[in-house]
């Protein structure tokens, strides 16, 4: 028994070596002769198949004009644009405001439909060709089309290309092209911006760049931690707000755990009055309270694991992982549910070993 399974094994995991095996076939019982032909000829039938496919795949590429390692769902054009119109667009050597203007509008123009972005596409080196004193068109042109990443290219191009004279626009324009934040992060420029980062956050009602949260934790001001925590339980990106926070070495970390218990017991609410939460930022807030004990908090991950398929949409692609590191047993999802079933109420944190255990343990008083 032990032979055949062996021998099963060694001619699935282990190609062209079937033609070596069958040589001994008298060593081999009828049963063991059959299970070899049954799995050669699957092989065989395996092969044809991965022949067949790669014969299809080659047709779709040279069809469509897609290279081999671009992901087979996205349409012809859609990972870098329109390659063909980018090469008819030229700057001429002395240009006036109005030509960079059309010229910018022009690489806009043939990135529409781009889905995958890259700091390699070709727009970038085409907008960094761009004269100094005409910069300020590509600051103009942040914010002027209303689509998802539209700015890319154009935030790519001026991480390299302003300077500090650009410091005076960027202070103006930030409040109301705050993708400009990115900018600044590249540049090292947390400071010379600083009351203008610090004054918009102070506005919990308004969606800001994952980014600004990070430039305001790259301050390392401690008058700003308190914004910070107050962002964090009232704002609408509690996510990137947690990572930011967390990223700050000497961040009070007895008001931190306070606040994301605050903030998980508001999101976690099943009242009418508390705010909209996408699933996502539900997540990510149920882990970071799930990381300092909030043993509810442990419980809806596990329930999440059990709900539907991890994915990286509402944040519970590595939720299996994390919920493993923090219990004392290594079980499927349906028999973590379970265990959390007979001993959710036995459990507690225990803050040196990083995990929860059944037993008692000290009661904490934020």
């Amino acid at each position: 028994m032990h032979r055949s399974i062996f021998l099963l094994f060694l001619i699935a995991v282990l190609p062209g070596q079937a033609m070596a095996v069958s040589g001994d076939e008298e060593s081999y019982s009828p049963g063991e002769k059959r299970i070899l032909e049954e799995v050669q000829a699957l092989k065989k039938a395996v092969e044809a198949l991965e022949k067949r496919l790669s014969e299809i795949e080659k047709r779709l590429e040279d069809s469509e004009g897609r290279s081999p390692t671009e992901p087979p769902f996205l349409p012809r054009g859609f990972r870098r644009g329109d390659q063909e119109k980018f090469k008819g667009i030229t700057l001429p050597e002395k240009p006036t405001k109005e030509q960079v203007r059309e010229y910018v509008r022009k690489i806009m123009d043939a990135s529409r439909g781009q889905r995958m972005f890259s700091t390699n596409d070709p727009q970038i080196e085409l907008l960094m060709a761009i004269p100094g004193e005409h910069r300020d068109v590509l600051f103009e042109a942040i914010g002027r089309e209303n689509r998802g990443l539209a700015d890319y290219h154009v935030l790519e191009a001026l991480k390299q290309l302003a300077s500090e004279d650009d410091i005076p626009l960027i202070r103006k324009l930030l409040p109301y092209k705050r993708g400009i934040v990115a900018i600044v992060i590249a540049r090292g420029w947390e400071k010379k911006v600083e009351d203008v980062l610090v004054r918009e956050l102070d506005d919990t009602s308004s969606f800001l760049p994952c980014e600004w949260i990070t430039a305001v934790a790259n301050l390392r001001n401690p008058s700003t931690y308190a914004r910070l925590l107050r962002f964090l339980v009232d704002g609408p990106n509690p996510h990137m707000t947690i990572e930011a926070i967390e990223s700050i070495p000497d961040f009070p970390r007895k008001d931190f755990e306070k606040a994301v218990k605050d903030l998980w017991k508001k999101r976690n609410s099943d009242s009418a009055d508390s705010p909209p939460c996408m699933e996502f930022g539900k997540v990510a807030v149920a882990k970071a309270a799930a990381k300092i004990g909030c043993i509810d908090a442990l419980e809806y991950c596990i329930l999440k694991l059990n709900e539907k398929k991890a994915s990286a949409f509402d944040g519970t692609q590595d939720l299996r992982p994390f919920v493993l590191r923090l219990v004392p047993v290594q079980f499927s999802n349906r028999e973590l549910q379970n265990w959390f079933e007979e001993n959710g109420d036995k459990l507690f944190f225990n803050r040196e070993t990083g995990k929860y255990e059944i037993g008692k343990g000290v009661e904490e008083d934020y």
